[in-house]
């Protein structure tokens, strides 16, 4: 069970790839940090505690208005969960709620949902990031290496073959 509480920003690591945008917008930022110093309360962050780290999942926005504000804690949820369990949560964030995500925020948050799951399926990785299967299906050809075609095969005895022409012989070839 998650709790609410507010929490250190010292305490918060915003350092272990857990944001899956491009790039923070700093008109955002200034615009949070203005409701902070009207008193305005946010909502909370989304955290994830190790036992050691607490790693920012969800509210990296937040996290620098309330800095740039002059707070020393904000709002958060608190999960147990480990470092890779806050950047699966952040690769689903902002699907239905917070600044929209760009085209670019999205093609991000696959490829890092690939990076750490690439063994779920196109339609959970989608499901959960909030894009299409397609996309999804796209960027995982992208980043599955390609085998290199070797142009010689070695048989059991030794041998070497040349493989360019295997499933290519004309009938009278044959």
């Amino acid at each position: 069970m998650a709790d609410t509480k507010q929490v250190k920003l010292d305490k918060i690591r915003t350092d272990g790839e857990t944001q899956s945008r491009v790039e923070i917008d700093t008109n955002v930022v200034a615009d949070y940090q203005a409701d902070i110093e009207a008193g305005t309360t946010l909502p909370p962050a989304d955290v994830y505690h190790d036992g050691a780290a607490t790693w920012l999942a969800d509210g990296f926005h937040r996290y620098f208005a309330y800095k740039r504000a002059g707070k020393d804690e904000m709002p958060c949820i608190i999960h147990e969960g480990t470092q890779k369990d806050a950047q699966w949560h952040s690769v689903g964030s902002n699907k239905g709620h917070g600044l929209r995500r760009s085209n670019a925020d999205k093609q991000n948050a696959v490829r890092m949902a690939l990076d750490l799951h690439d063994e779920r399926s196109d339609s959970a990785i989608a499901t959960h990031v909030g894009v299409s299967d397609r996309m999804v299906a796209k960027y995982r050809a992208e980043l599955t290496p390609k085998v290199s075609e070797s142009t010689t095969r070695e048989g059991k005895d030794g041998r070497k073959i040349k493989t360019g022409k295997i499933g290519n012989a004309t009938r009278d070839e044959l």
